[in-house]
């Protein structure tokens, strides 16, 4: 019986550690977003700083200058496209109202035409109170977040581009692990951005409205596996429908932005990604309720790199080797 009670305790000391753990996390979440963003842009920006000073010959604070300057640039230009991109929406909210109460009203005619009496004074109505402009103020207030966050971000990426590393490390200062979580980084980022790129030239081709706000959401939606890549295609049938209707426009377009989404998705980022990442599918949807849980849609982004640091840092110990096997798909 002994062995049993101890067993017990064991088992409930872990789950009330867990339990409080996941606590801080959630109540500390203002403090440690920023802090965990400004650690991968640390690790995602450190070998163009490194190229920097190796094969241009740079001081460390010009290569770091310079790094930073292209990110506020980068940066300003993506937020200045929203921002453009939602007084557009705003503009023509009215427009897009009207049209889906017209669509409705060709989808009565039609069910009509075959004998069918449909009443959807009720869809009419709650088309006409939806709440837009509350909607683009939500996002208008995320949107300023983030550029109030991203301050702090640079911030202490500073303060960590300032550190020195410590090449005999096991933790997240190991060369050989940075440089495997700065390969999954720069191959996340290559990959959502080929895809919004394409998603924004195939809108933008089509003639569709919002087609480069369309295209950022589906680059940072694509930093969220699985999950987001449907939200991204999915995203833009509003406004494709509203635009053309029942068309083969609509089809086409609709099907050309799944097939860019299934084929980098599927084929060409796990090719490239290899051992990377290394987390079984359970393990990767686990990690996006928990993360998602915790820290929200930021969380949802942070949840497989930091699984995936998680499963590196893991295997570097014998003792912890068995819960980076399962974390891998190992459940044996």
């Amino acid at each position: 019986m002994q062995p049993l009670k101890n067993s017990a305790v064991s088992i409930s000391i872990i789950i009330i550690t867990i339990l409080m753990v996941t606590a801080a996390l959630h109540i500390m979440k203002p403090i440690l977003i920023p802090l965990v963003f400004s650690v991968f842009l640390y690790i995602a920006i450190l070998p163009f700083i490194d190229w920097c000073e190796t094969r241009l010959h740079l001081p460390k604070a010009v290569a770091v200058l310079i790094t930073f300057i292209i990110l506020i640039m980068v940066f300003t230009g993506l937020i200045t496209i929203m921002g453009v991109s939602i007084k557009e929406f705003i503009k023509g909210s009215s427009v897009y109202r009207w049209k889906l109460l017209n669509i409705v009203d060709e989808f009565t005619l039609v069910a009509t035409s075959y004998g069918i009496k449909m009443d959807l004074s009720l869809v009419r109505q709650t088309l006409l109170e939806l709440p837009i402009l509350q909607w683009v103020s939500s996002l208008s207030g995320g949107i300023f977040g983030i550029v109030g966050n991203s301050a702090l971000i640079f911030i202490c990426t500073m303060f960590l581009l300032v550190g020195k590393v410590n090449k005999e490390a096991k933790g997240l200062t190991n060369p050989i692990l940075n440089q495997q979580i700065s390969r999954y980084l720069l191959t996340k980022l290559f990959t959502s951005t080929l895809t919004g790129g394409l998603v924004g030239i195939t809108l933008t081709i089509f003639n569709v409205q919002l087609a480069l706000m369309f295209a950022i959401l589906t680059f940072l939606l694509n930093f969220i596996p699985s999950i987001g890549s449907i939200i991204a295609v999915v995203m833009p049938i509003p406004i494709i429908f509203i635009q053309f209707g029942y068309s083969m426009t609509t089809i086409l377009c609709i099907v050309i932005i799944a097939i860019i989404q299934f084929f980098i998705g599927n084929i060409l980022d796990p090719k490239l990604m290899g051992e990377t990442q290394g987390l079984h599918p359970a393990i990767i949807l686990a990690s996006l309720l928990f993360w998602g849980f915790i820290w929200g849609v930021p969380g949802m982004f942070l949840a497989v790199p930091m699984t995936s640091i998680l499963r590196q840092i893991l295997r570097r110990y014998e003792s912890t080797k068995p819960i980076s096997a399962i974390l891998e798909g190992e459940f044996k």
